[in-house]
Parts: C-alpha cells; structure tokens; sequence
C-alpha cells in the first residue's frame, strides 16, 4: 500500500470498566471499479486499484471480504450485515457496543474487566476487537466503504488539507502540500489544536475532520 499522509480521525476505541477511552488513528481513502479476467479474479481499475488489490489479496481477510470486493461496490446493506456481524461478535466475548460507526467513532464497552489494570483492559478490549474484525471483516470493509465517499480521487492528505485551508480562509492562494507540511512539522498549528474556541481554530478543525466539504 502506497504511502499515504491521511487527514481523518478513524479507528481504535476501547471503554474500561465503563469509562469510555476513544482512541484515534488515521485511515485512508480507498476505491476501484474491477473488471473481470480470466480465473475469475477482479482486475481493478481506477485511483486505488493497487491499494484495493492489496486488501483483496490479503490472505489474512476473511473471505466476506473478498465476497463485497468482488464487484468493486461496497453497499449498505453489505456494510450493515457486516456491521451486524461484529456488534454479534464483541457481544458475544463480553464487549457492549455503544456506537459502531463506520467513519471509525465508536464506544465499546468491557463489561467486566476483574481485575484488570486500566492499560491492561484497553489491551484487551483492542484484542477482542481485532479478533472479531478479523472473523468479520469489519474494520477492512468499514474503512474502505468510508473512504470511497470522502475522498474519490485519492488525493493525499497534505493535498486535501492544504487546498481546504486556501478554500476556507486560513491559507493565501498558492499555498502547496509541501508548505502544510512543513508548517505541521513546525508546529504551526499547535495554537489551533489547544485552544479550538478561536474562529481559525474551528476552521482548521473543519478541514481536519472533513477537508473536501468545509466551508468558510
């Protein structure tokens, strides 16, 4: 999978002991249309054909997710029966869930975590998560399904984000990728991130969250 700067907040959430603690890591944006060859596998085409590729011939996948991939579509319904699947499954090893979003919010609750320490009991519900994704195919499909929509040309994310800071105001024409970046390594926007009250703050957090549809 290529090398990829994202912009949005995704996966990874654990509650302990009905404390709810979200914790947030990038995803990607991915999409493909396939065309069938010979043999029957999909030959995929378009912005994310590699990436796409690449999930679908995961050996580790669960064979759902090559099922969805197939046609290059991720529907609702799909994603709801997956979705389905997985409450099913973290239910099932002692995970309540209390939000399952497929932009990657969600509150899972351990509904017995003994004597577990705070940490350890994160660890472990991460675990449960990621053994139940890994029989579902939740995480591949929701991330995918989430992505399609968001970002369809596969832009980068300093791409994305740096023509979104032009479109709302925070940024002069012609500022590029390259100088984002370099302001975000610099710490730039370090203001922005601790005191998100400020009119520029609640713009750059609005680029952030969703860089192709902010507004000024």
């Amino acid at each position: 999978m290529r090398s990829h700067t994202s912009w949005r907040p995704g996966w990874g959430v654990t509650v302990l002991a009905g404390v709810v603690v979200v914790v947030i890591i990038s995803v990607l944006v991915l999409t493909g249309v396939p065309v069938p060859v010979s043999g029957g596998e999909p030959e995929f085409a378009g912005p994310y054909a590699a990436d796409l590729r690449e999930v679908y011939e995961d050996e580790n996948a669960p064979q759902i997710v090559k099922t969805v991939l197939a046609d290059g579509v991720i529907t609702e319904d799909e994603l709801a029966e997956v979705r389905s699947a997985q409450v099913a499954c973290l239910e099932a090893v002692g995970v309540s869930v209390l939000q399952l979003d497929a932009s990657g919010e969600s509150y899972l609750v351990l509904r017995d975590p003994g004597e577990l320490s705070l940490e350890a009991g994160e660890a472990r519900t991460n675990e449960l998560a990621g053994e139940c994704s890994r029989q579902t195919g939740w995480v591949a499909l929701a991330w995918l399904y989430t992505d399609m929509t968001r970002n369809p040309d596969n832009l980068s994310g300093d791409e994305l984000m740096s023509a979104c800071m032009v479109r709302v105001g925070l940024r002069p024409e012609g500022y590029t990728p390259e100088r984002y970046m370099d302001e975000l390594h610099a710490g730039v926007f370090m203001p922005w991130l601790e005191d998100q009250t400020t009119p520029e703050a609640q713009l750059f957090r609005a680029c952030n969250d969703d860089p192709l549809h902010a507004k000024p």
